[in-house]
Formats: structure tokens, sequence, C-alpha cells
């Protein structure tokens, strides 16, 4: 069966080929994508399930997200916002399980293959202590148990009935749920502290028992795991937050518990200070064995990662080392596909190799070469299992980088660069004109810049006649792209004649700066930024330096961000290559700014100085670069200097501030207050982009030839305000940042602006256009 837009896109061509010339708008000419870049966020939890001949990829990530990654080429296959924290992600089968929500959480089951949603339940929140969330298929059965609410309940699929319910009476957050033989066992922490468990039927949920099993512990955090082994039972390992023993219990046994040793298992002796550093990570076990675990710590300065199996023998309890890896950093993933060999631990060999284990063996099941200074510290791996039979390797960075490799090459196989989820700024870079004869000529035969008529005709029908090959090659559009996983055209090393091929370069939140160019989406660079091996928040990019096309001086981005520590952090980068600038590495400056901008005056070296304002209790103006040559640069081009401060979300007044330079010295000023009238609080705020745009006309020309020339204020600032109750519409000023003046006021009376209905606006010349939410 032929597609609808194959029949018409089939007259269109018959059109033009038999019928002689025709008009009309071609297809890339209106209402046509260049590219996009669908983006899921950072995975917290990642399974890798096998159904139908087809192994997917199912991400729960930082945002909320529910998605699922083809497995062999990392193509999006569905993704599904769920908007709450996921804390349960399972597969079985043609069904994915969900978890998500706190107080009032909610359970869901979608469709493996096509993300839609197969049934949920909601449960309430309850005036007890919220009982966490868990929840997990039951075994032999097509029903869930959840730890939902304050409840623990079973649910039959289909409408999501509750087969039974447990009140939990606030005992607990529950957080984790285990199915042995024919009871499920619910863990969480208990309100004073320390682990509980909850012992329930699995057929009719009576309550077997309940019982405290470790004081002042808390699940995760290093600090304790829950072993399912299924027949060999399932274990609670964990350490007290100032002892330097380990214990081990096994659930259904109020008693015994028992004591373990670092000297016993590790074979040599600790300080206490490294016994209390260490942590705990949970191994996938193999099918049918015995549960494991890692050990971390850290001993002459040396991190170790110890693979630990526990064997138990009646009422005996003993650990046997089953490996050791000695390096700088290791990281243990945890499982990514049941019975594949075990989970993983990933270890750096020596620079930016890594290794990654499978099953606690010293065996390598995959070696990769990584640039951490491009996408961020390794802090996670898996392995999985394709529907071919080949086994990979799975890794995540802490920029966002999600990639597949290969189990006997480590080459990546595919990657999904998650970082533009978290973009908190852009800025457009024109690229440098091009510089040779032949870059020219061959630009020459691009549409947009051709001017005479016969040729753009010539033009059009040889790409019209691309077009129609490429069609008839695909079988009329009845045949799925040969490669699903085609890579994306490189970006152009130079612009075009009008300025359209740029470089966007974005910064994001978790430390990543990267570059994307604007003809096709490909990456030309990524940069991670990180102060003491944790990434930089980025805020603000500038363009400070631009393309020349004179000279050998190339431009210039910075990033302006906040560290671990809320101090302030710039990066100056080579626009085009991404490399440093400065070669003595991020160096965190002595205060926290509050606003980051561009000054209107540049440096002895052509680099737009920026400015960095802190909101002491009086506030104070850093220049960027922090030299006296750059403060003396700014004096002596924009004193006075005007800012403002105040304009956050919540605020109900806006203060503008003067800066002169007093003998060498910047000092600031209070200049004027502008309060929000009418008990109303501001909403958004947006001000003219710092960038450079391009004005579309100058001016126009009158009767007497004379040139009435376009005045641009560059000061008009917009806000949005409205009251604490949402009640009253939205009100919209534009005053000027200098004088702190009302320029303008409109009212919006049935508009509301919340976290779910923002605030969008954008000044460019003397415009403003925003969007609001409106109930009518």
């Amino acid at each position: 069966m032929v597609c609808g837009s194959s029949l018409r896109r089939a007259a269109l061509s018959a059109a033009l080929l038999l019928g002689g010339a025709a008009l009309g708008l071609f297809p890339d000419e209106a209402g046509k994508i260049d590219w996009y870049q669908a983006q899921i966020g950072a995975a917290t939890k990642v399974v890798a399930h096998a159904h139908n001949g087809t192994t997917g990829i199912y991400a729960a990530t930082e945002l909320g997200v529910l998605a699922a990654v083809d497995a062999d080429s990392g193509a999006l296959r569905w993704r599904q916002l769920v908007d709450e924290d996921i804390g349960t992600l399972q597969v079985r089968g043609g069904q994915v399980l969900t978890q998500s929500g706190a107080g009032g959480s909610r359970v869901r089951v979608w469709d493996a293959v096509s993300g839609s949603l197969a049934w949920e339940h909601a449960q309430p929140e309850s005036g007890q202590q919220a009982a966490g969330g868990a929840a997990l298929f039951v075994s032999g059965s097509d029903d869930v148990v959840a730890a939902a609410g304050d409840s623990l309940v079973r649910l039959a699929p289909g409408g999501g009935a509750a087969v039974w319910e447990l009140a939990l009476n606030g005992t607990g957050t529950y957080r984790r749920l285990v199915q042995h033989g024919d009871a499920v066992f619910a863990i969480g922490e208990r309100a004073g502290g320390g682990l509980r468990v909850v012992e329930a039927e699995l057929a009719s949920g009576t309550r077997k028992q309940q019982y405290d099993v470790a004081d002042g512990a808390v699940l995760g955090a290093g600090h304790s795991v829950v072993l399912d082994a299924g027949p060999n039972g399932v274990y609670v390992v964990w350490r007290d937050e100032k002892d330097i023993v380990w214990k081990v219990h096994r659930l259904g046994l109020t008693r015994p518990m028992w004591d373990m040793y670092h000297a016993k298992i590790v074979q040599q002796e600790l300080m206490p200070e490294d016994m209390l550093g260490s942590t705990l990570d949970e191994l996938e076990p193999i099918p049918g064995g015995r549960p494991r675990f890692t050990l971390t710590y850290l001993k002459d300065g040396v991190r170790k990662t110890v693979a630990i199996e526990i064997v138990a023998t009646g009422d005996q309890m003993d650990m046997r080392k089953l490996a050791a890896f000695r390096s700088g950093s290791a990281v243990v993933g945890g499982p990514a596909m049941a019975g594949v060999a075990g989970a993983a631990v990933a270890v750096r060999a020596a620079g930016g190799e890594w290794r990654v284990y499978g099953a606690g063996a010293r065996k390598a099941k995959s070696s990769f070469a990584y640039a951490e200074a491009t996408h961020g510290a390794v802090v996670w791996a898996g392995l999985y299992r394709t529907a071919a039979g080949a086994t990979r390797a799975l890794v995540r960075t802490s920029g966002g980088l999600l990639a597949a490799l290969d189990a006997d090459s480590g080459e990546p196989l595919w990657v999904r660069n998650e970082a533009l989820a978290y973009a908190s700024d852009m800025a457009f870079l024109d690229l440098p004109p091009p510089a040779s004869a032949a870059e020219h000529a061959a630009q020459a035969t691009d549409p947009a810049v051709v001017t005479s008529a016969a040729a753009r005709f010539v033009l059009r029908w040889v790409a019209t006649g691309r077009e129609l090959a490429a069609w008839a090659s695909s079988g009329f559009g009845l045949l799925a792209p040969l490669r699903a996983d085609a890579a994306r055209p490189t970006p152009a090393a130079s612009g075009d004649h009008f300025g359209f091929h740029k470089l966007a370069v974005f910064g994001t939140r978790t430390g990543v700066v990267t570059a994307l160019g604007t003809q096709g989406g490909a990456a030309a660079w990524a940069r991670h930024l990180a102060v003491d091996g944790a990434p930089v928040a980025v805020e603000r990019v500038f363009v400070v330096r631009r393309s020349q096309p004179l000279g050998d001086a190339p431009p210039v981005v910075v990033a302006v961000g906040r560290s671990a520590r809320n101090a302030t952090v710039v990066a100056a980068l080579d626009a085009l290559t991404g490399a440093p600038v400065a070669e003595d590495g991020l160096q965190p400056m002595p205060f926290s700014h509050v606003r980051a901008f561009a000054l209107p005056a540049v440096g002895a070296d052509g680099q737009q100085l920026l400015g960095l304002v802190t909101d002491d209790a009086r506030p104070t103006l850093a220049v960027w670069p922090a030299t006296a040559a750059a403060e003396q640069a700014f004096c002596a081009a924009a004193a006075p200097f005007f800012f403002e401060l105040g304009d956050a979300a919540g605020s109900t007044q806006i203060r503008g501030y003067r800066v002169a330079c007093d003998g060498g010295a910047l000092s600031t000023a209070l200049a004027w207050t502008f309060d929000v009238p009418g008990g109303e609080a501001l909403a958004a705020a947006a001000v003219r982009y710092d960038g450079a745009q391009s004005t579309a006309l100058l001016g126009r020309v009158l009767g007497d030839r004379s040139v009435r020339y376009k005045y641009i204020n560059p000061h008009v600032g917009t806000l949005a305000a409205q009251r604490a109750d949402g009640s009253g519409g939205v009100s919209v000023y534009l005053y000027d940042r200098v004088s702190g003046r009302l320029l303008h006021t409109a009212h919006h009376a049935a508009a509301r602006v919340d976290a779910a209905h923002r605030f969008l606006a954008t000044q460019t010349e003397n415009r403003v256009i925003y969007q609001l939410w409106h109930d009518e």
C-alpha cells in the first residue's frame, strides 16, 4: 500500500517532468525542519531487554523521561514524559514497569514495543509517613506488587485493580521490594533511622513479620546493598556510618546476623580512615549463583575494588574474594541485562583507557579509550547482549553521554549525547568566510547565493532530479533507509556568503560546552568543564571574539558557571576547536556571581570584556579578564555603566546600580528602584540578547532623499508579573534599565504563569515578542 505522502510526491514529480513549467513551493522551501536532536536526559536507571528477536535499552532519566533506545543503533524508539522521579524500572516480556512519585505514587505498565500505556494505578497520598515507592512483576504471574503511597498492594493487570492491600501505617519509607518464594519483602528506612523489613504473603497479603535490621543504616548511599540471589536467598549487607565492621543479614530470619571485617575480605590491614571511607555496590549474580557485591576502598592513596561472593552453609556465613582491581578510579555499574555474565565493573587502566569486567572475573569483557575532557567521567558501566548474540558494554558519563561499545575492539558502536537536554544558554558564532577560490567555487552552486534566474532554474531541476533518484532507489517510499544510523554531515569549516552557516555553542548544567553546525546539526566539538572532579553548571555563554577575515587570532567563546561549592568559574575556549585558551586550567574565583553580562568594551587583545556582579550588602562589579588593563579599558569606554538586580521570580522590586571609575577603582551606587505595582510579584523577566544582532533596516529614505535612521534602545527590559495566588491575570511591563522609568504596560486578564505554563520572551531591535498561556 502506498501512503498518501508518497502519492502526492509522485504526482508532483510527474507534473514537473511531464507538464513543463510548474509554479509552487518545493518541500525544502517551507515548513521543513532542517534537523533536530531527540533528547531524553541523563539515564539514572538502564535495563537492556530482548523481546521478539530484538534488543532494546530502556532508560529512566533525571528529567522524568521513560525512553526506549535501539540496542544496535542507539536510535530513539519512543519516549514518554512521566515528569516524576522514576524509582523503579523493570522490563519483562513485552512490558515495562515503572513506579514514580513519592507521597502519592503511580504504578504504570507500558508496552515495550510502542511505548503506549497499558494500565496504571494511582495510590493517593496518605496522612501517614509516605511509604516511598517500589514495584516488581510477580514471578509466574502478570500481577504487580508495589509499595505505593502508604500501602503494600498487589495489582491485577488491565485496570490495575487491587487484589489485596496491606497498610504500612507510616512504619517506614520503603524503596525496595524483593520476591522470595511465596513471600514478598519490603525494605526501607524507619522514621528513627535504620532499616526495617516487612514480610508479607504473596497470595493473600497477610503480614508475616516486621522487624528492624540495622540501626543508623540507610538504603543505598554506598553503605548498604540488597542482594537477590533467587533460590540462594536474599541478603542485606550494610555498614553503620561510624563502624568498620560490615554486617550481613538473610531476609526472613530476624536472627542471626553475621559480622565481617575488612582484613578478612581484602587480606590486608587497613587504617580506620580507609575502612570508614569504603563503599558497597550491588552486582547481578550469575543465574543460580551466589549473591555478589563489590567493596571499594582507598589504600595508600590508591582506589581498589574487590568483587565478593557470599557463601552460606547452614547457620554459617562467609565471604570469598573473587577478584581485585587496582586502579586510579573504578565504577561499579550494576546489571544492564540479566543473565549476561553477571554485572560489570569498569576500571581505569591508564590515562583514558578503561576496561570492563563481567561476573567479577579477571577476564576483560571490553576495553575502550575515553576522553574524559570531552564528556566527563565514566559514572556507570554495564553489559548487555544483542539479538544476534554479541556482548556489548554500555557506558554512561557525568556529562550525559550514553554509548555502546564493541566487546572485542572497544570501538563505540553508537553514541547518544544527552548533554543538550540540560542546555542553559546558547550563542551563535559566525564562521570565517571562505578563504580560497576553491571554497568560493564550491559555494557558487548554492541556490541561496546564485543571482542568475537561469542558473537557479537549472540548479532547481538538478536538485529535483537527485530527490527523484533517491526516492526511486528507496522503492518509491516503500522501503526503509538502508542505514538508519547514517552519520550526520560534518559541520562546515567556513561560512557561506549570507552567513547562514554558523556554529551554535551551547552551555549545559552538566558542565558540557558543545558546538553544533547549524547546517546539519553535527557536533563540531565538545568540552567538559569540571573543578575537583565535579562538573561546572554552565549558566551563560558569550562569544567574546568573533571570526576574523584576516589575522591568526581564533574566535573565542567564554562559558560562565558555578562549581559544586557555588564559586564562579569562567572558561575561555577556542570557538572552532573547543580547546582551552589558557593553559592553567579552571580556577574558581573567590566569589559567587548573581549576574553575568557582556560589557560594551574590548580589551587590548580584541576580546569583549565581561561583567560579573556579586549581590552583597553593596553589589560589586568584577571585570573579566581580572586584570588592571581590562578595568582601564572598561573605564575608558563604558563609564558610567548601569546594571540591575532583583528581577528573579517572586521579587517585588528591581534595583538599578550605577558603576563609576574612581581613580582606577570601580564603585557602585544605587541609582533607581522599580516597585512592581498592584501587590504583584515578578513571574519572569527578559532582556535584550547580548550577542550581535543583524539590523533588518538601518533607516528609511525620505522624499527629500535624506535618511531617517532607526533608533534602537538597547536598554529596554521586559517583566511579567502576577499576584501570588495566580488570580487577576498577568501584567507585562517594559522599563528602561538605565533610568528605571516605566515605558509601557499591557495586561492579559485571563493569562497565568507557572511551572507548567512559562512566560517566554525575546527582544530584537525595537520589538518584544512573548508567549503566554491564556485560559480562554
